[in-house]
């Protein structure tokens, strides 16, 4: 365990890892990243809205009762 730990730390390890992070990650990418979650959720959002405006129809149409 420990020699994997020495390994890690020789190719920058936590640190490493830290500083490449903060230099790719500044608000253009995360505004890149919160515009595609964005159209992700309205797209989840208009899909759950039509589920259950179909599936009301379709509970209705069963007893000859179909809503809108």
């Amino acid at each position: 365990m420990a020699r994997g730990l020495a390994l890690m730390e020789g190719a920058g390890g936590m640190s490493g890892w830290i500083s490449s992070f903060q230099s790719t990650w500044n608000s253009a990418s995360m505004w890149g990243e919160l515009t595609q979650a964005a159209a992700l959720i309205g797209l989840v959002v208009v899909f759950a809205f039509g589920y259950r405006v179909v599936r009301r129809v379709i509970s209705g149409a069963s007893r000859g009762k179909a809503k809108i």
